[in-house]
């Protein structure tokens, strides 16, 4: 038993997920109050999330996608004979989802500028966008509240890669929301955290679906990955990428 194991040591399973499941909510009530900081600031660490979350994607999910390709292709089911490379065809499914829903939330921003002087997306694309990362979050606080993680280790490594990567979702939001993120996203995905975790505990699915919603939620992160750090007007800052990208890899090396 390691050092992170020892965090949890004595306290019920249910109890310890929701005290991650509460700091996600609290980040998620609070985040919008973080992007007023001085621009230099504010993308080093938005960057330095994105380190994290793309050192979690290449070092942990996805040898955790080869391990599930296998898993699956064991058993035998009609529905995913049709498909060689299942579990990655339902990851790049959910990159696609979430590129789609992005290109069409910048470019109800533009026109919505252009047309009526509002910086904010139009009001069935904001309704669209923040149900889609309603079930993102719904996702990963069930995923975190699931019993078959193989250890406390494994399970706040996973926890604290979704905590800085949802400032990321909270950011993009506030980008093409503001008003209304303010006053409704960010109680919005609080409630998807809570009633994702309160769903997991009170419900278990079979392996194969685990396996399909975190094959799903990968495809979504390395769009918001992508979408964050690449793009030259996003001005992102290198530096705190590289540095959140090779601490986190460190971490998830040794741990």
């Amino acid at each position: 038993m390691n050092f992170l194991d020892n965090l949890s040591e004595g306290l019920p399973k249910d109890i310890f997920t929701f005290i991650l499941i509460l700091l996600i909510v609290l980040i998620h009530i609070n985040a919008h109050r973080l992007f007023y900081f001085k621009n230099i600031h504010k993308k080093f660490w938005i960057s330095f999330a994105g380190g994290i979350s793309v050192a979690y994607v290449f070092v942990h999910i996805f040898p955790e996608l080869a391990t599930g390709q296998n898993y699956l292709k064991n058993l035998n089911e009609p529905l995913l004979s049709f498909f060689d490379y299942h579990i990655y065809l339902i990851s790049l499914a959910g990159f696609m989802i979430f590129y789609g829903i992005e290109h069409y939330a910048y470019t109800s921003r533009k026109n919505n500028d252009y047309h009526n002087q509002l910086d904010t997306t139009e009001n069935h694309i904001y309704f669209i966008h923040t149900l889609l990362y309603f079930l993102f979050n719904f996702l990963i606080a069930y995923i975190i509240a699931d019993e078959n993680f193989s250890g406390t280790s494994q399970r706040l490594l996973f926890w604290f890669a979704m905590f800085t990567h949802l400032l990321i979702v909270d950011y993009n939001s506030f980008e093409y929301h503001r008003y209304l993120y303010n006053k409704y996203t960010r109680w919005v995905f609080s409630a998807a955290i809570i009633s994702g975790w309160f769903v997991g505990v009170l419900f278990n699915v079979h392996h194969a679906v685990m396996l399909i919603m975190f094959a799903f939620l990968s495809g979504g992160i390395i769009l918001n990955i992508i979408r964050e750090e690449i793009p030259e007007q996003r001005q992102s800052n290198y530096i705190g990428f590289l540095t959140g990208a090779i601490v986190y890899s460190i971490i998830l090396i040794f741990i």
